[in-house]
């Protein structure tokens, strides 16, 4: 059965049945996931690094800020 097929199927279902079939996957996938082994931090960094090799972050340098208006916080003490 293709996927396609699946899907076509499950839009048939009323949406208890719908509801019932989340929970089965979800639960599926966590069970999944629990299974796999976790990878340690220096694995994921040594096999994430290159992605940004040949574009690297960069900040900019800082742009001028803008003289402001104070805030009116209405009234004061003194005022009242």
């Amino acid at each position: 059965m293709t996927l396609q097929r699946l899907l076509n199927e499950v839009e048939r279902l009323p949406t208890a049945e719908k509801w019932q079939l989340v929970r089965y996957l979800l639960d599926d996938l966590e069970a999944e996931k629990k299974m796999a082994s976790p990878e340690d931090w220096a694995s994921f960094v040594n096999r994430m690094y290159g992605a940004l090799a040949d574009d690297p972050l960069e900040r900019p340098p800082q742009l001028p800020l803008t003289e402001r208006d104070p805030i009116d916080d209405g009234p004061s003490n003194a005022e009242k």
